[in-house]
């Protein structure tokens, strides 16, 4: 075998032995992937009995008695545990207020020497942010929907 057959094949040798111990990194990534999601899903079967349980109770207090270990105001509190753990906040949808064709105009003359300078002096970014500022001051006041510059 020539030098530099044998130097290939070290080099070889050297890249196989690096690609295996990043395999056995990867299978190593991957075993503790495993081992988080079956504790999530334990974690999230644990928290369904719970939740049925204190279904259970509020509803043997709810037919006028008193569950097995429950007093009323025990009770009152599982039912805000209970909405605050299944409850989801609603969130009203912002309402968007768009430019008129006069606002548009508007913004266009405000800027200097409206076409001339259009064409010559500002352009289109300058228009651009006109408009985003009227946007913004248009909207300021709508909930959801920031007006910060």
């Amino acid at each position: 075998m020539s030098a530099l057959t044998a130097a290939a094949n070290d080099e070889d040798g050297d890249i196989i032995d690096q690609l295996r111990a990043e395999n056995a990194q990867l299978r190593q990534s991957l075993l503790a992937i495993q081992d988080t999601l079956e504790m999530t899903a334990r974690a999230g079967a644990a928290h369904a009995r719970a939740l049925a349980e204190l279904e259970a109770q509020m509803e043997a207090v709810g037919a006028g008695g008193v569950g097995p270990l429950v007093t009323r105001g025990q009770a009152e509190q599982q039912a805000t545990v209970k909405e605050s753990l299944t409850a989801r906040p609603a969130q009203p949808a912002a309402q968007w207020i768009e430019l008129t064709d006069e606002d548009r105009q508007a913004v266009f003359e405000s800027l200097p020497n409206a076409l001339e300078g259009f064409l010559k002096l500002w352009g289109w970014l300058h228009f651009a942010k006109a408009i985003e500022a009227k946007l913004r001051e248009k909207n300021s006041g709508v909930h959801g929907i920031r007006g910060e510059a």
